[in-house]
């Protein structure tokens, strides 16, 4: 089976304690898995990371905003379903940016990070990072994939979303800008808004907006907590 949920924030257990998971099960998280989070490691983190070891899907994430990119990225980076990502431990991977793996003979286009709204709150380093958005290496690894593919793959993840797939939602309108109107200000979303239009696809899916909601018209689902059974 191959599950997806949005935001974990670095409380792994909570969302997936009563699951049965097999070892032919993948977990695809839509980024802020937020782990690790502290540098060092905390007792915290350790206790999360070694419960996850211990079920026995893999669990593979795209970042999100709030993730500790200093830790991410001196990872060591591997090779997994054809695609780059970063090991942090035997059953957890970070799928890293642009790249696109075939998973139960599907293709997924991978693409995290976002901007903070709440970094005027946060410390440069410590608990939020310039690298939540994407740089021009990272770019272009994902221009260069999606040309090998024609543009045309099953699955899209993201963190963040293009605007086509969020603002004109009813949910989403009457919410969000209320939360906070800098939502909508993402050059991560922005990027992919311009992008849109020349990928095809077959779902979309993203989390960032701690809601859950689904068009079908678009086949696009926003996930917070939802964990979904994936079909297509």
């Amino acid at each position: 089976m191959i599950y997806i949920t949005g935001d974990i924030h670095g409380k792994a257990k909570e969302r997936f304690e009563n699951y049965m998971f097999t070892k032919n099960d993948i977990v695809l998280i839509c980024g802020d898995f937020g782990l690790p989070w502290h540098n060092p490691v905390s007792v915290s983190d350790m206790y999360q990371l070694d419960w996850l070891e211990k079920q026995k899907a893999v669990f593979a994430y795209i970042d999100g905003n709030h993730e500790n990119f200093s830790v991410l990225n001196s990872l060591p980076v591997t090779q997994w379903n054809n695609g780059r990502v970063h090991q942090i431990r035997s059953n957890i991977i970070h799928l890293m940016r642009g790249e696109i793996f075939t998973i139960n003979n599907y293709s997924f286009f991978c693409f995290g990070g976002a901007n903070s709204i709440d970094k005027m709150y946060r410390a440069r380093n410590i608990s939020w990072w310039e690298e939540e958005i994407y740089n021009e290496a990272e770019y272009n690894n994902a221009i260069g994939n999606l040309k090998r593919y024609e543009y045309k793959v099953d699955v899209v993840l993201t963190h963040t979303a293009p605007k086509q797939l969020f603002l004109d939602n009813p949910y989403f309108i009457k919410y969000a800008p209320a939360i906070n109107p800098e939502l909508t200000k993402d050059k991560t979303s922005d990027m992919l808004t311009i992008l849109y239009p020349f990928i095809s696809y077959k779902k979309w899916y993203f989390g960032h907006f701690h809601m859950e909601f689904l068009n079908k018209q678009k086949k696009c689902h926003c996930l917070y907590k939802e964990v979904e059974i994936f079909h297509l």
